[in-house]
């Protein structure tokens, strides 16, 4: 057990630092000098748990603070996207890898007249004429096996009332931390009235050459 006799040296340079301690006469042992063998290594071990337990507190202490500091951040955010969401004119949209809408946003109600709860779990190309969504699916496919963005891609959407609406869409791709493809996220502009005054002008413009 002699060999509990350095651990019991720093021990006591923690215990008593030498700034606080006070020199013994001559034949009288330190405190911690003078605790038997036998019982150093408890001592020792309970000294060392105790240690431990105050470090595991504090740990937690400062993780629970950093955890709640997180939360405040995360909350700070969201209040910011919400913020702009309510603030744009466009569709915010999000779909996971297989094309299913996992949110919208309630400027979809303005546009479609669909309800954010009812698009989940439908794809984009649900609310297309077939010719519409086999066009969109082939330029959607290629876009998502390269794992690209695809931006300004103009396409025709049925709305719940029957009428058509012209749609510019932009969308980045997700991909979780070992590259793998999560799903897309983007906004949707209607560009209606846009197009229509296009074909407006294209069919006064061929009136006008026919004369």
């Amino acid at each position: 057990m002699d060999i509990m006799r350095p651990l019991l040296t720093q021990l006591e340079s923690v215990l008593m630092p030498p700034k606080w301690s006070i020199p013994a006469p001559p034949g009288i042992l330190l405190p911690l000098a003078h605790i038997p063998t036998a019982l150093l290594l408890p001592l020792v071990l309970a000294v060392l748990l105790l240690g431990s337990i105050a470090f595991i507190l504090l740990l937690r202490r400062r993780t629970a603070a950093e955890r709640t500091a997180l939360q405040d951040r995360i909350a700070e955010y969201d209040e910011q996207f919400q913020a702009l969401v309510a603030a744009s004119n466009d569709w915010i949209w999000q779909v996971d890898a297989d094309m299913k809408v996992t949110y919208s946003s309630p400027q979809i109600i303005n546009i479609l007249g669909y309800t954010p709860q009812e698009t989940i779990g439908t794809t984009p190309f649900d609310y297309m004429p077939p010719e519409e969504a086999a066009r969109m699916q082939a330029i959607v496919r290629d876009a998502v096996g390269r794992k690209q963005p695809f931006r300004k891609l103009e396409n025709c959407i049925i709305a719940k009332d029957g009428r058509k609406v012209f749609i510019e869409a932009n969308g980045m791709p997700l991909l979780d931390e070992q590259g793998r493809l999560k799903g897309y996220r983007g906004v949707n502009r209607d560009i209606t009235a846009q197009r229509l005054a296009e074909n407006a002008s294209d069919e006064y413009r061929r009136r006008m050459e026919s004369l």
